[in-house]
């Protein structure tokens, strides 16, 4: 997952504050040429993006 949001530009957790997860894996089954992602790959961005908005 790390590589895949590196690829779109994605570096840092902070990156991911306030973003909508079903964009993310728009951006990265862009990036990757086909669709890729599964629904537990969504699942793990929604975990990522509801810890960036948590962390302080």
């Amino acid at each position: 997952m790390i590589s895949y949001l590196q690829d779109i530009g994605i570096t840092r957790l902070d990156d991911l504050k306030g973003a909508d997860p079903l964009e993310i894996v728009m951006r990265i089954d862009i990036s990757v040429g086909r669709k890729h992602m599964n629904s537990l790959g969504v699942a793990a961005l929604r975990n990522l993006i509801e810890l960036a908005n948590t962390k302080a």
